[in-house]
């Protein structure tokens, strides 16, 4: 009887370390990140002047060979990267560095990243169809995207 127990005891270890072995393997391989990422601009529902993204922070990988667009949910954007203080804009992350035009109700062209050095931190500002500031890079604190390599 307990000859019995001891190898039932074994089996379910043997099968509950398996598992678990293979449920981490699953969970590491969702934490890839995907190459492309879709920002999306629209007016804020708290003032008309000011404008919303759903991801004011974006992170990508360079060695992803990462790829850029935003979208607009209403009007026409240009997203522009700015300067600011101990960071290392102006440079623009983008191959070739252009200012992002976004068409009203459509999506801008897939940017690819610069793939040279070891990423970094860029701000960017977003203006609106009159050329009117309407979300500063330090709105949320702060918008940009981080760049790893």
């Amino acid at each position: 009887m307990k000859k019995s127990r001891f190898v039932t005891f074994a089996l379910f270890a043997t099968l509950s370390c398996i598992s678990a072995f293979v449920s981490c393997k699953q969970r590491q391989a969702n934490y890839s990140f995907n190459s492309n990422r879709l920002v999306t601009i629209e007016v804020s529902p708290d003032d008309a002047s000011k404008c919303d993204v759903d991801f004011p922070v974006s992170f990508m990988r360079l060695r992803n060979n990462a790829k850029i667009a935003w979208a607009s949910a209403d009007n026409a954007y240009t997203v522009h990267f700015v300067s600011y203080l101990l960071g290392p804009s102006p440079e623009n992350p983008f191959n070739p560095p252009v200012d992002i035009q976004v068409p009203a109700g459509g999506k801008s062209a897939l940017q690819t990243l610069q793939n040279s050095g070891s990423g970094g931190y860029y701000k960017y500002e977003i203006h609106d169809a009159n050329n009117n500031i309407c979300k500063t890079a330090d709105d949320d604190r702060d918008i940009g995207l981080n760049i790893k390599r």
